[in-house]
């Protein structure tokens, strides 16, 4: 898949069943099957009661993520000399990638994307940020446009977009509890107030 932040060991688990993003965004295991006794009700109506007054948005920078510092830190030889690995451990992916599939032509505007937003959850304790860097290794963002790589944009269906998210989601044992509901005023307290990104 062409995942630079991912390693061999995981690169290989994933090539066990799935050989691509499409397969996994239209596999039955990314899909959560309720059983019989769970019933579905509508957007506002939980089985509990919320006091919604109490719920407000949080700040990411009020909480302890896994810091990617920390990590180049403890690496043999530090910062540097993980710096110097990171296009190692990049073309051992790649070269796992073709020895997997000859025909792997390399990664899609998809798996970079991808690429990225584990990179994004690794960088800081406030979120992914605009030309950030620590102990000189640069953060690569944001994951590059298609036309910077001459590679068609992906477009797809709101059917299919949900799928791909709860693909991505599975990658990390969420995928299953992946949906889709509407934005309001109640809602948006679920989003971080802050998390070190433009859009919040």
């Amino acid at each position: 898949l062409g995942l630079t932040g991912v390693t061999l060991g995981s690169a290989s688990a994933l090539s066990l069943q799935f050989r691509d993003l499409d397969e996994l965004a239209n596999s039955a295991k990314v899909v959560n099957k309720r059983g019989w006794w769970v019933k579905e009700r509508d957007y506002g109506n939980p089985t509990i009661e919320i006091d919604w007054n109490l719920m407000k948005r949080r700040d990411l920078r009020g909480f302890s993520n896994w810091d990617y510092a920390s990590l180049m830190m403890a690496f043999p030889g530090g910062p540097p000399a993980f710096k110097a690995n990171t296009p190692k451990q990049a073309a051992a992916v790649t070269a796992k990638a073709k020895e997997i599939w000859p025909d792997y032509a390399g990664p899609t505007i998809r798996d970079k994307a991808l690429s990225s937003s584990f990179w994004a959850s690794a960088y800081g304790h406030s979120g992914y940020c605009r030309s950030q860097n620590q102990h000189g290794m640069p953060t690569e963002i944001p994951a590059p446009r298609p036309s910077a790589i001459n590679t068609p944009a992906w477009e797809g269906t709101p059917e299919e977009n949900a799928a791909m998210l709860r693909a991505v989601f599975s990658l990390v044992g969420l995928g299953p509890v992946i949906g889709t509901t509407m934005l309001d005023e109640k809602s948006q307290n679920f989003i971080w107030e802050y998390s070190g990104v433009s859009w919040t």
